[in-house]
């Protein structure tokens, strides 16, 4: 007494509850009659209940409980053919990321994914042994860890014309290892990207520059919270509410987050010279010993885009590799800068043009080595009145204005970690101790760029080419080959 379309579904129900025997049950996937107003009739519909995941980026808990999504599949033909299967079978890939076809086998994709996972290596503890859980020999095991161990202790360097997409794939995206990548830009290239009288030429147009201020060259530090209530910071952060606050592995410690300015690109380029010896008065002023300046994190395509005449991305990367380029960012550094550890949920290649960047990494899979969690933020301000002293010797100097600790955000990170890797705290942060055997520095030179991992942590020491007395580079980020 089933209809036929009714029976036509049941059958492909059946169907899919075997080809998704070992990844989806009957309570995920149900079959039901739902009302076709167009039709004035019941049709059948195939629904995907979803899995609910806990949201680690949010602390403060949702007003009402979190519905499980549910994907629907509207209407079935009396047929029940073979191709209705297949599209039914696509459906399902799309939204439980499965890779099956109507047989119940692994797809292709899904036998590359197979394939990739069983020579993935897995730590069994963070205790540091590098033990396998992928059910391979013990001879292989022993080669592998071998390779492995290498790549931790030796960071691999190739030119760019000898850098192929496969290579790059296999050994670096698809491992999740660093490179460092020469020969990218040319000496030429990186003239034509410094060139001054073209930085003037772009000033005349009256172009606004977003500026970050920092204290001493530290951008993106760890503080102890008393220095801020010390300092009288307000915000919204001063007080959190306990239950926020019970969630934070480090309440007493906060994130210092520049002061961010906007400024005309000549006002840029008179506070270089004066801050570089680069003007007309060949000593550095001494209002930029605490000041830093920094353009960070600047969009090339919406500020400067005439850059792109001189320099882009290596092509491979979305040509060869089709991954997705999500941002290109310029930075220009005013002396010497520290940018402290944090990852970036992005591939990156981080490309020098003028002076060197030291960068210290640590293995993504070290992240309660580097104590991953919620941080609460504090925001530097930069005080318009200029604060004016005079030394022993009677010189007067005057700032061009004091950074100030000053508010108390109601946010968190979680890309920062609480350790200074410069001068641990190994009292407080044992763990980090451990991680040193996963360390590895490397310095950046003009033309180079290095590949940083999707989520690897990394921190940043820029120091200027003492000609110039500034840094200049670029970085490139792309949607991540693999989510954390």
């Amino acid at each position: 007494g089933i209809p036929a379309a009714n029976a036509a579904a049941t059958r492909q129900f059946n169907e899919l509850l075997r080809i998704y025997s070992a990844e989806i049950t009957a309570a995920q996937l149900r079959f039901v009659l739902r009302e076709d107003p167009e039709r004035g009739s019941q049709t059948p519909a195939f629904i995907i209940f979803g899995r609910l995941q806990q949201d680690f980026t949010c602390l403060v808990a949702p007003p009402l409980r979190p519905e499980v999504p549910q994907h629907v599949f509207q209407g079935a033909s009396e047929k029940g053919s073979p191709e209705e299967l297949d599209e039914l079978v696509a459906w399902i890939n799309r939204k439980c990321g499965t890779f099956r076809d109507r047989t119940g086998q692994l797809s292709a994709a899904g036998r590359f994914l197979e394939d990739f996972r069983s020579r993935m290596f897995r730590f069994s503890s963070d205790t540091g042994d590098d033990s396998w859980d992928s059910g391979d020999s013990r001879k292989s095991r022993d080669s592998r860890d071998s390779r492995i161990s290498t790549l931790q202790r030796e960071l691999r360097r190739v030119a760019l014309k000898d850098l192929s997409a496969e290579d790059f794939l296999a050994r670096h995206l698809v491992r999740h290892r660093p490179l460092l990548i020469s020969g990218v830009y040319s000496t030429d290239q990186i003239a034509a990207a410094s060139n001054r009288a073209k930085w003037e030429e772009l000033a005349e147009e009256d172009r606004d520059i977003h500026v970050k201020v920092g204290l001493d060259g530290e951008f993106e530090g760890v503080e102890p919270l008393s220095l801020w209530t010390a300092s009288g910071a307000d915000g919204e952060g001063r007080n959190l509410p306990p239950e926020i606050e019970a969630q934070l592995q480090f309440p007493d410690l906060v994130v210092v987050r520049p002061d961010h300015v906007i400024m005309k690109l000549s006002e840029f380029l008179e506070r270089l010279d004066r801050c570089s010896g680069g003007g007309s008065d060949s000593r550095p002023d001494r209002s930029c010993e605490r000041v830093s300046l920094y353009v960070e994190y600047l969009s090339i395509p919406a500020y400067f885009p005439e850059l792109k005449d001189a320099i882009n991305a290596p092509p491979f990367m979305t040509q060869d590799l089709q991954l997705l380029l999500s941002h290109e960012n310029f930075w220009w550094g005013v002396g010497d800068t520290t940018g402290h550890t944090h990852f970036d949920p992005f591939e990156n290649l981080l490309c020098v043009l003028v002076g060197t960047k030291s960068v210290t990494l640590v293995d993504a899979k070290r992240n309660s080595r580097l104590y991953e969690g919620h941080l609460r933020e504090a925001k530097l301000s930069t005080e318009d009145k200029p604060r004016c002293t005079t030394d022993r010797n009677r010189t007067r100097a005057c700032f061009p204005g004091e950074v100030v600790r000053a508010e108390l955000l109601a946010s968190t990170s979680l890309v920062n970690s609480p350790v200074n890797i410069r001068a641990p705290d190994l009292h407080r942060f044992p763990s980090f101790s451990a991680a040193v055997q996963d360390t590895t520095t490397v310095k950046i030179k003009p033309g180079e760029c290095l590949y940083i991992p999707a989520y690897w942590w990394h921190h940043v020491e820029s120091e200027v080419d003492d000609s110039l007395g500034y840094t200049l580079a670029v970085n490139y980020w792309y949607e991540p080959f693999l989510q954390k």
